[in-house]
Formats: C-alpha cells, structure tokens, sequence
C-alpha cells in the first residue's frame, strides 16, 4: 500500500520505478490501484479490522508481476527466480518506499516472509488470540494467514504442524 507521504518525493519515487520496472524482456507488469473507499477513510481510527491498519489510510495500492508467455515452460529454478525477484527485489523497493504503510492480503505476496508484519502489523498478536479462541484446531489455513507459521507446509506432503521440542 502507498500513502500520500511515500510518493511525494519524485527522486525517491524514480527510484523505486527503476527497480519495480524491471529489464527488458522480463515480461514485468506493474499496476497502481487507486482506492476510493470514502467511509474506509472516514473510518480511519478505527483499528479493529482484520487488515493492516493503514489500510484505512493508503489511497494507492501497488501490484507487481512478471508475465510468462503461454507457450514457455519453465524449470523450477527458473520459477523460483520469478518469485524471488517479486518477492526481495521489486517487494523489497516498494517497502522501502512506504515503510509503515504495510501490504494488502487480497492482492499481497504469498510468499512475503515478513507477511505477519506486511498485512497484519501491530494487530497481529491480538488477531492470533482471536483465532486461538474461535479456530482453536485450525481447521482454516491459508499460507500467510494469521496463526499459519505453526505449521509446515510442504509441497507433495501433508501440512504439518510445528511441535515444540522443549524439555
């Protein structure tokens, strides 16, 4: 998410679109969302929402995404370097750009290792007590869902929960 303070700064901003933009050939999109909410904003104190709290206070939203072309096939390495490229290079430059404005968890990176922080923030903790009460088996999972570093999830295998091997 992008507040008004992140882009006002061209040099900063020139910046990060040298980074998001990518090289020739990546095939790399990016959008900005532009949110209209009017009772969102006017709501913008209210901190009891399930979503990052700027949230209610961020009028843009950045997307970015590398486009594959149908007709190719890639090897696992080389899907992985995709990802990471969204994830730690054009992720990474728009955090540095907003860096306490968060991400949105409909449109966020799945693969954000820092997702409890980029789409739940302060209120994370207390989203997870939340959880521990009302889904205290987890039968709701979702990869950067609030509660979900207590599992292990591997692909071909079962989800895997995280046992403590205290003494």
């Amino acid at each position: 998410m992008l507040d008004n303070k992140s882009v006002a700064d061209p040099i900063r901003i020139r910046s990060t679109i040298e980074t998001i933009s990518g090289l020739p050939g990546e095939g790399t999109l990016n959008l900005i969302l532009l949110l209209l909410g009017g009772k969102v904003f006017e709501d913008a104190a209210d901190q009891s929402s399930g979503l990052y709290p700027a949230w209610r206070t961020c009028p843009m939203v950045h997307l970015a995404m590398r486009s594959i072309p149908h007709t190719q096939t890639l090897t696992a390495a080389e899907r992985k370097a995709i990802a990471d490229d969204i994830t730690f290079i054009k992720g990474n430059a728009t955090k540095q750009l907003a860096p306490n404005t968060g991400g949105y968890i409909n449109e966020g990176d799945a693969s954000d290792p820092d997702y409890r922080n980029t789409f739940y923030g302060a209120n994370y903790q207390t989203h997870l007590a939340v959880k521990n009460k009302y889904d205290p088996d987890y039968l709701f999972y979702y990869p950067t869902c609030v509660g979900a570093e207590q599992f292990v999830d591997q692909p071909n295998s079962a989800l895997c929960i995280v046992r403590s091997m205290g003494p």
